[in-house]
């Protein structure tokens, strides 16, 4: 049975985050890059402007996942929770209803 890792609180929370967005970043630069390299070797042998053309597109991704390293490395992530917006509530409760603020009314299509 494996155990259950305990979550990180606070700071130590961000900091973990931070280096699993990190390290996703780079797993996924380095797929990218070894993809387009045997997509071009692939080329090279067959010929085929067909894998050409796949290895081409494969630029969009190692493009991708440079900005996605980049975008994890330039800012750190926040708890959800902890952030709290300009009217004072917590990001994950839910905005004021409407309805109970403002007194009922009879909906009327026909205008007067």
């Amino acid at each position: 049975m494996r155990e259950m890792a305990i979550p990180a609180v606070g700071e130590n929370a961000v900091l973990a985050d931070s280096r699993v967005r990190v390290q996703a970043g780079l797993i996924s630069l380095g797929v990218s890059v070894v993809l387009l390299v045997a997509k071009y070797q692939a080329y090279r042998l067959t010929g085929s402007t067909a894998i050409l053309s796949d290895a081409l597109e494969s630029i969009v991704n190692v493009v991708a996942a440079v900005f996605a390293l980049g975008a994890s490395l330039s800012r750190p992530s926040l708890p959800t929770g902890i952030i709290r917006t300009v009217t004072g509530r917590s990001s994950s409760s839910p905005p004021p209803s409407r309805a109970a603020s403002s007194p009922s009314r009879p909906c009327s299509s026909s205008t007067r």
